[in-house]
């Protein structure tokens, strides 16, 4: 399959499987390594949320080589 062809490149929703999950950086937002089950791009997705305010919750999605 050519880069960029597969769905996980065009909806953040795509079907993507949890490799691992690397912990939290210094603001406590989580990192976590995915795979897309379709074309086997990896994604790093960061997810942060500040718990004192209400729907305080962001995420963030890229697309990594297997070096980085």
């Amino acid at each position: 399959m050519v880069e960029n062809e597969c769905a996980c490149f065009s909806s953040p929703h795509a079907p993507r499987i949890l490799l691992g999950v690397l912990g939290m950086d210094e603001h406590y937002a989580e990192a976590a390594i995915l795979v897309c089950p379709a074309c086997g791009q990896l994604w790093l997705r960061l997810h942060e949320e500040n718990e004192a305010f209400t729907a305080s919750g962001r995420w963030y999605l890229g697309a990594i080589s297997m070096e980085t």
